[in-house]
């Protein structure tokens, strides 16, 4: 069975956290909206298990088989190590700096997403 269910946030919950991420004024009145509404949709099995399907509109992709994740978790891998060889044999040490952290966050996540895996 599909429903579908709100999620709210408060205005002022946002406008503190604004706060403490250091958002300008003006960025802070924007993202006081933020998830002030969300629209979930869920799919409810008869035992009230519930799946969520989509979150405002746009579907969530569930990926059952773990085997085929922790595939395509390789290839991404593969490519992010070739990626580290082009920036160590290609880039100065102080020209890539930024490239380096967004491949160690990428791979922080992927490493995560295979221990969840097991």
């Amino acid at each position: 069975m599909r429903t579908t269910v709100y999620l709210h946030g408060s205005k002022e919950s946002n406008w503190e956290i604004g706060k403490k991420l250091g958002l300008s004024e003006e960025a802070q009145l924007a993202f006081r909206h933020a998830c002030t509404e969300v629209k979930v949709e869920l799919e409810v099995g008869q035992d009230g298990i519930a799946t969520m399907v989509a979150v405002d509109e746009m579907k969530l992709v569930h990926i059952d088989d773990k085997a085929e994740l922790s595939e395509a978790i390789d290839i991404v891998e593969m490519y992010l190590d070739q990626e580290a060889d082009f920036l160590a044999e290609e880039c100065r040490e102080d020209m890539c700096d930024e490239d380096r952290v967004q491949l160690a966050a990428i791979r922080k996540v992927l490493t995560t997403a295979k221990r969840c895996l097991t």
